[in-house]
């Protein structure tokens, strides 16, 4: 027992690893993997060995070493939930500028190591830190215990023997207006991009309109068709962090995997059993959850970003940062055609979510690559940029449901919606305005109408593919 408590006596700087990454687990359960927790858990670990080897060499004594190597750990990992505290502490506070907090924390860093140095260690802090973070990780441990043994069951639903099933393709366009907010604030009328859905087959859905402003709270919506009881609809963590859960684990998906269907996603959101091919650009998901409250990431998403796009225009990592949506559109339209003309045994439900006509405004209406200078986040409001791109936008979609059409290998099922409308400036309820427009094989259209919004579209699709019987919710926006 004596030679174990001495072997583990500076176990400290490698439970806190252990700790940080078992905590954010135990408030993300269900949507970090698994796998990914681990691999997060293994690179800490690695840089806390590296770490106290260094100081080993620096304080030749393994305990300032350990302690070294815990203090500059702490330092890392929770520089995020430190920052967040004194967000809540003091808003807009002058310790929340980098340019004042940064110098601070790394002085705090420097001092505590200085102080290691030079000061004697008392045994009990060892003890104390050991004692402490084992506690930490075992109510953390008990949280995840308790949260598995009490997740709800999963929704039931019948089966439909004899029911088509056809393969379904939902296909958002983000930020795509609707035909009343395009002609009463753009003075354009987008009625001939309409009449080529209608001369596809598509119904379309004129008075259609989304429930929600922005694309979290919209697409929580739609894919669990019902609305978000929550207080208010800001971008908060815990609000983006709720939306993110829905998608993540929702009743759409559940439906089509209960009706032997494969789910394809091809989107910026994680879907359980299907992450997103790219990083997310809208919501933190994934380890990423985790490791967002790190300072590395911290000094990546409020500095890196901030300083490329304003110090450093025209360079090849501005470039990356501002293409960045383009070249996920073009993956997941590659990927999307690849799903549809592969064939496979069962039929597939494809998600796939186009950031078009949304921000940046890549193209012009005869597609031609825009300034680079257009694509900067001061011309949100641009609504010539704007309506240049969502013209480019509906030729591309149009070429992408003949493409699509011609490489699927079965009948199919093309949902087409748009998440809200333009957002910048004019009419708050203009902002709902949105596109909607289903293609059914056979098309039996029966059950639509022409203001069917966002919330119902699922309920109305389930029902006439399966014979579900979910009942229409009231129309509400928030």
């Amino acid at each position: 027992m004596t030679a174990f408590l001495r072997a583990t006596r500076y176990a400290y700087p490698f439970l806190l690893p252990l700790f940080f990454v078992g905590h954010g687990l135990s408030q993300y359960l269900f949507f970090v993997p698994a796998g990914h927790a681990v691999w997060l858990l293994v690179q800490y670990l690695l840089a806390a060995a590296l770490a106290w080897i260094l100081f080993r060499r620096l304080y030749r004594d393994g305990a300032k070493a350990a302690l070294a190597t815990f203090v500059t750990l702490a330092c890392y990992l929770f520089f995020g939930a430190v920052r967040d505290a004194l967000s809540q502490v003091w808003p807009g506070g002058l310790l929340l500028r980098y340019g004042v907090l940064l110098p601070l924390w790394g002085g705090l860093w420097a001092v505590g190591l200085y102080a290691i140095g030079r000061w004697s260690l008392l045994p009990r802090l060892h003890r104390f830190l050991n004692l402490l973070l084992l506690l930490l990780i075992g109510i953390d441990a008990g949280s995840i215990g308790v949260q598995l043994a009490t997740k709800p069951e999963p929704r039931s639903f019948h089966n439909c023997s004899g029911c088509s099933r056809p393969d379904v393709y939902l296909v958002v366009l983000d930020g795509y207006a609707g035909l009343q907010q395009l002609r009463d604030e753009f003075s354009f009328d987008n009625r001939p991009f309409y009449d080529s859905l209608r001369a596809a087959g598509f119904y379309v859905m004129d008075g259609s309109t989304s429930n929600y402003q922005d694309t979290p709270f919209s697409m929580a919506s739609l894919l669990n068709m019902e609305y978000l009881p929550l207080v208010h609809f800001r971008y908060t963590d815990s609000n983006l962090n709720y939306c993110y859960e829905r998608v993540y684990d929702n009743l759409v998906t559940r439906r089509f995997r209960n009706a032997g269907y494969d789910v394809r996603n091809y989107s910026f959101f994680d879907l359980k059993g299907e992450p997103a091919l790219c990083e997310n650009t809208l919501l933190v998901s994934g380890a990423a959850l985790i490791s967002s409250q790190t300072l590395g990431q911290r000094l990546y998403r409020d500095l890196y970003n901030n300083v490329v796009r304003t110090r450093f225009r025209g360079s090849s990592a501005y470039r990356k940062l501002i293409f960045e949506d383009q070249v996920n559109n073009t993956l997941f339209a590659r990927e999307t055609l690849a799903a549809a003309a592969r064939n496979p045994g069962r039929p597939q439900f494809v998600y796939t979510h186009f950031a078009m006509p949304h921000a940046p405004y890549f193209f012009d209406a005869q597609g031609r690559l825009n300034k680079d200078s257009d694509l900067a986040a001061g011309n949100l409001g641009r609504k010539d940029l704007y309506l240049g791109y969502l013209q480019y936008s509906s030729r591309y979609t149009l070429d992408f449901i003949r493409r699509l059409r011609a490489a699927s290998a079965r009948p199919s099922v093309i949902l087409l919606l748009s998440d809200h409308g333009f957002r910048y400036g004019g009419s708050r309820a203009s902002y709902y305005s949105s596109l909607a427009a289903v293609s059914l094989p056979g098309g039996n259209y029966s059950r639509y109408h022409d203001s069917l919004t966002s919330v119902n579209q699922f309920r109305v699709l389930f029902n006439t593919l399966f014979r579900d019987t979910f009942s229409l919710v009231p129309q509400k926006r928030f």
